[in-house]
């Protein structure tokens, strides 16, 4: 599916929607990952998926314009005993999944910050 940004629809929450898509198509190729294994027709890295169950909420900020490059300013929310998490595998996912929904590298996602929601650390 592609979708079509114009200029009146730099919206937070119209991204807020596409990531949220693109997060939940990752959440959907690693349960099948799970029960196909090799076979499955998609394959999304390990780690992303080993993680993907602790990231609560991907939330798009703010959304701008540059040069004709949309930038998209993202806060990855996550619950986990450890106290940092890398979310790197889990941005280039997103990111190659919004490059199908609206096409070519128009676009660049900044990681303002990884939040752990999580109160007690112990086992």
């Amino acid at each position: 599916m592609k979708i079509i940004i114009t200029e009146s629809q730099l919206k937070t929450m119209s991204f807020q929607n596409a990531v949220d898509m693109a997060f939940e198509d990752i959440k959907e190729k690693c349960d099948r990952m799970n029960e196909l294994g090799a076979d499955a027709p998609e394959i999304i890295s390990f780690d992303v998926c080993d993680q993907i169950e602790s990231i609560s909420k991907v939330e798009v900020v703010n959304v701008y314009k540059t040069n004709n490059i949309i930038e998209i300013s993202i806060i990855v929310y996550y619950d986990t005993i450890f106290h940092w998490l890398d979310v790197g595998g889990l941005l280039y996912e997103i990111e190659y999944h919004l490059r199908e929904y609206l096409g070519k590298g128009n676009f660049n996602l900044k990681l303002l910050n990884s939040i752990n929601t999580r109160e007690n650390f112990n086992w």
